[in-house]
């Protein structure tokens, strides 16, 4: 939003986004309440609705495999950066350190891909978690502390700031007793 031409449409278009985002999951939750037949009978990944020998079923996995096949290795790296850089102070230190990285992160991967087949279960619990921390956590307290610099910090201010961080808490605690 920094590097917009017009920088005075940044209100507008960030709102506008939050309509066009608001909007298509209330289409999904409306389109998944009214839908005819019984909720149990939609699976939990999209694909597995359709038939297995359907071509365009058939098709959308291939893509799909491709993306994840190209995407592992970026996110690999994200990874890889995050994790050795603060440890070795370099991108890359060594095959060693990464083949074990990469390794103990494929193991985690397959075991939880046989164990706890369930996507929706995971997505769920990362979801909330990430949301927890990403949404919820670190942008409130980024204001807090970029508040108290100023000295403008109230406790009007904590207290309603420190309701949303709980709300989302109380989101992730919640995902435990579904």
């Amino acid at each position: 939003m920094t590097n917009n031409k017009h920088q005075e449409n940044n209100g507008r278009d960030m709102s506008l986004a939050y309509i066009l985002v608001t909007g298509t999951y209330m289409l999904i939750g409306a389109a998944f309440m009214f839908l005819p037949l019984p909720k149990s009978c939609i699976e939990d990944n999209l694909l597995n609705n359709f038939h297995k020998i359907d071509g365009l079923t058939v098709a959308a996995k291939i893509f799909l495999f491709f993306q994840m096949m190209t995407v592992f290795p970026l996110i690999m790296y994200l990874l890889r950066v995050s994790v050795l850089y603060p440890i070795y102070r370099k991108v890359w230190p060594g095959l060693p350190h990464i083949l074990l990285l990469n390794s103990s992160i494929i193991v985690v991967c397959v075991l939880f891909a046989m164990y706890m087949p369930n996507i929706g279960t995971i997505i769920r619990f990362s979801g909330a978690a990430c949301g927890l921390t990403i949404i919820f956590a670190l942008p409130i307290l980024v204001y807090l502390a970029s508040v108290k610099r100023t000295g403008d910090l109230t406790w009007n201010s904590i207290i309603l700031h420190s309701f949303i961080i709980m709300l989302g808490a109380a989101n992730f605690i919640a995902q435990f007793f579904i």
